[in-house]
This record gives C-alpha cells, sequence and structure tokens, in this order.
C-alpha cells in the first residue's frame, strides 16, 4: 500500500527530476531512469488503482491536476503516467484474483492501446490473439500491456446488441508482444510511443474484458464512466501545457524587460498590446482549468473538497470567485 497522501505534492516534487532528464528523454525517446524511479516510489501511475491493491483511488480532479502539474514540467512525462494509471480502470470489471495478480506488485507499469486492430480468436478456455497496434505509449516500460481486438469465432466477426462488432481488451504480458521501433517525432517523444505486434498468443478468459462489463466494485470512481475520466485526462494535460507556455511567456518577455526584443525603439515587455495579450491568455488558461476541475467534481465530489480547494492546494484562486463554481451534485 502506498504511504503518499498527496499526489499533487508528489508531481510537484518530482518537477525538478524530470526538468534535469528533459534533454536525455528527448534524446532516447524514453523516460529516464531516475523520472521513471520517481513515478513508482510515488505511486502516481498507481492513481485510479483500488486502494486494497495499494492505489490511491483518487478523485478524478485530483487526477487532473496530477496530470496538469506534469505536464507543466514536461508533457511526455504527464502522457506517460495518464496512459499507465488509466489501465488501473479495469481492476474494476475484473476478478478479484485476476485483478490481485495484474495490480498487486507495486512496480509494475503498464501502457495500452484502445485501437481496435487485433483480433482475438476465441478458443477453449480464451481467445488467441494477433494484430499490430500504433502509438502504444511507454510500451517499451510496461510490464503488461492491454489491447483491443476484434473478436471472431468460426464463422467471422462476432456480434453483440445492434449488430456491432464485439470488442474485447486482452492483457499481454512482456515477452509475448514485439516491439518495433517506429516513434520518431518532434512532439512527445518521450513517451515512446512505438508500434507493438502480437503474433497467435494465447489469453485466458480472465484476462480479458470489455467497456460494456459489469463492474464489479460498485464504487464512485469505478461508477463514473472510464471513457470520460480517460478524455479528461487528456484535456488536463493540453491545460498543464498551456498554463506553463503562459507562465513561460510571462517570465521571458514582461519579467526579463532586458532580454525582450524591440519593435519600432518600444520593448515587447512594454507594449500594451503585449500585455493585454498576455493577460487575457492566462486568465483563460485559468478558467479552462477551473472550468475542467469543476466539471469533473460536480460529478463526484468526494471528501467536501470544492473548486477552491482544489485550487488553493497548488496556489492559484478560481479566476472569476466562488460564483462562478455553480452548484455541487451527487453522482448517481
Amino acid at each position: 500500500m502506498s504511504t503518499l497522501n498527496d499526489p499533487v505534492v508528489a508531481a510537484q516534487d518530482l518537477r525538478a527530476t524530470i526538468l534535469e532528464g528533459r534533454k536525455e528523454t528527448e534524446a532516447t525517446r524514453r523516460l529516464t531512469p531516475l523520472i521513471v524511479r520517481g513515478l513508482i516510489d510515488s505511486g502516481l501511475c498507481r492513481l485510479v488503482l483500488p486502494k486494497e491493491l495499494g492505489g490511491h483511488e483518487t478523485e478524478p480532479r485530483v487526477f487532473l491536476l496530477v496530470l496538469e502539474e506534469l505536464a507543466k514540467a514536461e508533457a511526455a512525462v504527464a502522457w506517460f503516467v495518464w496512459n499507465s494509471a488509466v489501465t488501473g480502470f479495469s481492476a474494476a470489471v475484473l476478478n478479484r484474483q485476476t485483478r490481485t495478480e495484474l495490480f498487486a506488485k507495486p512496480d509494475r507499469l503498464f501502457a495500452n492501446s484502445t485501437r481496435p486492430t487485433g483480433k482475438a480468436k476465441l478458443v477453449k478456455g480464451g481467445f488467441r490473439v494477433s494484430g499490430r497496434w500504433s502509438l502504444v505509449s511507454g510500451c517499451d516500460l510496461a510490464e503488461w500491456i492491454p489491447v483491443m481486438n476484434r473478436v471472431v469465432d468460426g464463422n467471422g466477426s462476432r456480434f453483440v446488441g445492434d449488430n456491432a462488432t464485439e470488442m474485447r481488451m486482452t492483457f499481454i504480458p512482456r515477452g509475448s508482444f514485439k516491439i518495433l521501433d517506429t516513434w520518431y517525432v518532434g512532439g512527445l517523444r518521450g513517451t515512446g510511443s512505438h508500434d507493438i505486434v502480437v503474433e497467435d498468443v494465447f489469453v485466458p478468459s480472465q484476462q480479458t474484458y470489455s467497456y460494456l462489463d459489469p463492474i464489479r466494485l460498485s464504487r464512485p470512481l469505478y461508477r463514473m464512466p472510464s471513457w470520460a475520466t480517460m478524455s479528461a485526462g487528456c484535456a488536463a494535460i493540453c491545460l498543464g501545457l498551456a498554463q506553463n507556455t503562459s507562465h513561460c511567456f510571462g517570465a521571458y518577455f514582461l519579467k526579463n524587460p532586458q532580454a525582450s526584443p524591440r519593435r519600432n525603439g518600444l520593448l515587447l515587455s512594454n507594449s500594451n498590446t503585449n500585455s493585454v495579450f498576455y493577460g487575457r491568455v492566462t486568465r483563460s488558461a485559468a478558467a479552462a482549468a477551473f472550468h475542467h476541475h469543476r466539471l469533473m467534481g460536480n460529478h463526484f465530489p468526494r471528501h467536501g473538497r470544492d473548486a477552491d480547494a482544489v485550487f488553493q492546494s497548488v496556489g492559484e484562486r478560481p479566476p472569476f470567485g466562488k460564483n462562478f463554481q455553480g452548484n455541487r451534485t451527487g453522482y448517481v
């Protein structure tokens, strides 16, 4: 069980380590060992795992704040944590033995792919999985990777509901997937989002799940649609980037006039137009983040934390005051 009390503070404490490793992260196209160790020791890749498995089972707003804080230092780190951590939602639909086998080890990392580019052939006791999945972030660090498959049997594709193709996620262990070195990009280089290939690997039924499966852990975090929190996580990373960009702009042009370029003999830092632009951008980023947290909080009011408390935890204030919070409603 992790003893960490405040994941947001842990993310802030990792900032120096992340910044120090940025050049190596960019050059090697993967996170440095020190960054990975920091993420493991802080439990930041186990944010949504059940507490009985050593996870934080944290409320979604805290999850979003962690991603924002990490993205302010390095987007690749936030992206990796997002992809590794959200796999923990699957614990809610797996049986107790399987989720313990997969998630109880505290230093185990995950990647995932929800691209339905694999095929899971139904066989006795499970599935035989084959396919290729692209953009599998953190695959070189992952011990297990759940991947999305189209389910087939002797008659071809299987269908569920209103003639929809049956899809299923299957957990593939390291050693059963091959990594193809495909990640040559300009941004998010450190995520190591290579392609992976799986060739006719048997996966037992208990190590598979569908997003349509009934939940076995009927608790607030897992009653909330996992897709909602996963999508919000991507938005949180973008918000962290936007806030850091705004901060860097202000630090470089507004707080360091001697470094500010001139235009028509006027320092840009002294330009009213640029000052107004900076103010609008900064306020817009803060407002977007506040609105993001408020929406998630309205669906998940835990521990009596309101939006003011969330912002105070990271030293910020709501951009439009308390009246901007709206009404907090419970999740049914």
